[in-house]
């Protein structure tokens, strides 16, 4: 499993990609949403995509999402296991949607 290491309040947070639900951002500011709560630090999705690994999609232009956390996709986004919906932009639908049927592909 892989680990990112982020920047957050002058303190370094390494944060396992498995424990990571999803990732959002406001402008460079990117909350990453754990299971054990949220983490912040100033980073842009399109520098942190590579570091998280294959199993991350950027379904938004404002969202990363980690597959292994992914319930089902809906029409409206990806519900997670946990229950939160995290939307699916117009722009990105066709790239998440080839991204979750291959996952699902590899798992079966």
């Amino acid at each position: 499993e892989r680990r990112v290491l982020l920047q957050s309040g002058g303190r370094m947070i390494p944060l396992y990609t498995g424990e990571i639900l999803y990732v959002e951002s406001d402008r460079r500011l990117a909350r990453f949403f754990t299971d054990g709560g949220t983490v912040e630090c100033y980073r842009s999705l399109s520098d942190l995509l590579p570091q998280l690994g294959p199993g991350f999609v950027q379904c938004h232009k404002s969202f990363l999402v980690n597959m292994s956390r992914v319930r089902q996709m809906e029409p409206g986004g990806f519900r997670l296991r946990s229950g939160a919906l995290i939307p699916i932009s117009q722009s990105h639908k066709k790239a998440a949607r080839a991204a979750y049927l291959h996952y699902l592909a590899e798992r079966l």
